[in-house]
């Protein structure tokens, strides 16, 4: 099994997405609860892309499915208990939405590990016969459950599912019930894809849901589409994989008839047309490099497909050739894709594998010279050499073993072995060996290594290191690392990015080590330097000031930031330190950073303290949360700001929030005073209570204390 990925979508939708709710008398309301865990426990490999599948997913039910951001729900890396709740809830919600719509239907997307049992949620396992029932009891017309995880096909086993191709729902929307569909069968694997950057099946339905399953051609796409484009794609697309074939599986409950809408291309407020005569493999990608759709479009057939405005470059392979381009998706407008426009350009890696028609090179063992005119290749380039000498510049077709210039040496072609040069080295298509030069080199694709002071770029695939003073650049997937004193740039890495400046990449697996690391895509691994920041990063981050869109790992820094999910809190508090005191906590998720002022009166003088603190969270449920607080404050006396103590304390604090933006928090601390003066040092110090204990240092003050306070956020 070589990876493995669970996500469980359940999604109701029985009649045609409208973008705008219609009137209460004839309106549809879909709910959605979207959930993903790349943890699946000790015993299990972390995903990487279980929550950005759910993420695109929760995009396309918004977007395109008739999901209002009001009724849905993500939560990500949940325990079982917290799952279960989360469904409790949602039924609730449910039942409160009778009086508001005619029909009533549900989207739950589960993206995970999982085995023959149930779903595993860290280390925890929630059955599949609790989920069968949870789904029953809620209070929904149409309930579809879309289940993409290693031996999901148990679940479908429990009304007697099986492994089959797709099936068919009748025209009109009266339909009721439930369906249940899974992305392997029950002795499967579900497979992710590092070059997709999602599950296979996920990604996929997305691509089927944005329009590349609309069979029909109007303009809808049905569960029965969706889930055809989805289950022969997969099933192709794995075949040759090692963890084997993936097969997607389902089990129907529906009753009545009713041919269930998945999305409505016609609501989308940004398209991309693909003409009728149009044909090939065709892969779009967005800004960030991410695959957005797939599809083998057939002539005769024209595509719509529902797309975030944006700009996305666009592949399109058919007869052997390879094309490319980009469009310009804007809001409220379709766009119609011109394929004569695409530039034909080399196919890929395959060629560097073999796959390319041989050439017939005229073999000069040895050139020597001192222009491509002036030397022993004379003016045919269509050379293969095995040793070059040049004293300003040397061109070839291919090499097969060692250039020196001091100039440039270019080949056409090829190369397996080494160049050196002063200037530059210049390979047109493969070059797998290395090449040495003071200013620049370049290769179209590499497997080895790149050494220069100035600049290294690679243009396609590459596997190997690239190595610099200035910069490093590979504007394609690169196997391997990249070391620079400078920048680093890469469209994605599995390996590590090195420099005393700045890394850049796509989606990463491996690290980034340097002044400023940045992810412009998810990734998983390790971020270490002054300034971080990733998209969605699952490892750590650990260095001055962490950023992150969303929160997926961990962030150890002074400074902890996720965007989308993270710890914002202004507090009031009071404690046996300070009588008002006030903090600012910023953080991700998991991690926040807090800055403290607070004021008190110690026997006959007044004080004020200010502190740094750094907090772990745990959000038990919707309402409570428990907080672990380390933090140093500085303490002066008389507010003189001259002379100060140090008061270091840990808290462990308990939240409740009784609505949105407002909590009351309170607990236990235990405080340890540094006295740093030194006309006080035999005696009691003012801020230190009667039952302080001094152990062994007439300097150090050791005390439990309390703390209380009100949490705006």
């Amino acid at each position: 099994m070589n990876e493995l990925l669970m996500p469980v979508v359940f999604a109701a939708l029985a009649s045609a997405v409208s973008p705008e709710p219609a009137p209460p008398e004839l309106s549809v309301r879909r709910f959605a609860l979207i959930a993903a865990a790349n943890d699946g426990g000790a015993d299990r490999p972390r995903l990487r892309y279980a929550v950005t599948d759910a993420r695109t997913v929760a995009r396309v039910l918004h977007g395109l499915g008739g999901v209002a951001k009001e009724d849905h729900r993500l939560l990500v890396q949940p325990t079982a208990e917290g799952f279960a709740a989360a469904l409790a809830d949602m039924g609730r919600r449910l039942e409160a939405a009778r009086g508001t719509a005619r029909r009533i239907e549900l989207v739950v997307y589960y993206s995970g590990h999982s085995d023959a049992e149930g779903l595993l949620l860290g280390g925890q396992r929630y059955a599949y016969r609790a989920l069968k029932g949870a789904l029953a009891e809620l209070p929904a017309d149409v309930r579809i459950a879309i289940l993409d995880s290693c031996a999901s096909g148990a679940m479908t086993r429990l009304k007697g599912g099986f492994r089959r191709p797709p099936f068919t729902v009748d025209a009109s929307n009266r339909v009721k019930g439930y369906a249940v569909l899974t992305s392997s069968s029950e002795d499967e694997a579900a497979q992710e894809s590092d070059r997709l950057g999602a599950s296979f099946f996920t990604h996929f339905l997305v691509s089927g849901l944005r329009g590349a399953g609309d069979l029909s051609q109007d303009g809808r796409v049905t569960l029965n589409e969706a889930y055809n484009f989805a289950f022969h794609e997969t099933l192709a697309r794995t075949e040759n994989t090692r963890a084997g074939a993936q097969h997607a599986a389902y089990d129907i409950q529906l009753v009545g008839s009713g041919d269930v809408v998945m999305t409505d291309l016609r609501s989308t407020t940004a398209a991309l047309g693909l003409a009728e005569s149009s044909y090939g493999r065709v892969y779009i990608r967005d800004a960030d490099g991410r695959l957005a759709v797939e599809l083998r479009k057939n002539a005769g057939r024209p595509v719509r497909l529902g797309l975030e405005p944006g700009t996305y470059s666009v592949t399109v392979e058919r007869d052997g050739q390879r094309f490319q381009g980009e469009v310009t998706v804007a809001a409220g407008r379709r766009v119609d894709l011109d394929f004569a426009r695409l530039t034909i350009t080399e196919a890929e890696e395959t060629t560097v594998r073999g796959g390319r028609t041989p050439v017939a090179y005229k073999v000069v063992p040895i050139n020597v010279g001192i222009l491509p005119a002036f030397s022993l290749n004379g003016d045919d380039q269509r050379t293969l050499n095995h040793f070059s000498l040049s004293l300003i510049m040397s061109r070839a077709d291919a090499l097969q073993g060692a250039s020196f210039s001091l100039g440039a040496n270019l080949l056409d072609r090829e190369l397996t072995g080494f160049q050196a040069a002063i200037g530059f080295n210049y390979v047109g298509e493969s070059a797998t060996g290395g090449q040495w030069s003071v200013g620049f080199n370049r290769a179209r694709q590499l497997t080895g290594v790149q050494s220069t002071v100035g600049v290294n770029l690679i243009e396609g695939p590459g596997v190997g290191a690239q190595l610099s003073v200035g910069a490093n650049l590979a504007t394609a997937h690169l196997e391997g690392g990249q070391f620079a004193v400078g920048l680093n740039y890469a469209r994605s890495v599995d390996g590590f990015q090195m420099s005393s400046g700045v890394n850049v990449s796509g989606p990463l697996s491996g690290g980034q080590m340097g002044l400023v690391n940045v992810l412009t895509a998810p990734a998983s691994g390790l971020q270490i330097g002054l300034v971080n920041y990733g998209e969605a990063v699952a490892g750590l981050q650990l260095g001055l000031i962490n950023v992150v869109d969303r929160t997926e790992g961990l962030s150890l820094g002074l400074l902890n930031y996720a965007v989308e999910d993270g710890i914002f809190d202004v507090r009031a508090y009071s404690s046996d330190i300070a009588l008002g005191g006030a903090a600012v906590a910023v953080g991700t998720r998991y991690v926040y950073t807090a800055l403290s002022a607070g004021t008190g009166t110690w026997e006959d003088s007044d004080a004020v303290s200010f502190g740094l603190h750094l907090g772990f969270r745990v959000q038990m449920t919707d309402a409570f949360a428990i907080d672990l607080e380390f933090g140093t404050s500085a303490i002066y006396d008389d507010r003189d700001f001259e002379d100060s103590d140090l008061l270091n304390s840990a808290r462990l604090t308990v939240a409740y929030r009784f609505f949105d933006g407002f909590a009351v928090y309170v607990g236990p601390t235990f405080n340890v005073l540094v006295d740093l003066e030194d006309s006080i040092a035999a005696e009691r110090h003012p801020l230190a209570p009667d039952y302080a204990s001094r152990p062994g240092n007439d300097r150090v003050y050791l005390w439990p204390g309390l703390i209380a306070g009100l949490q705006l956020f």
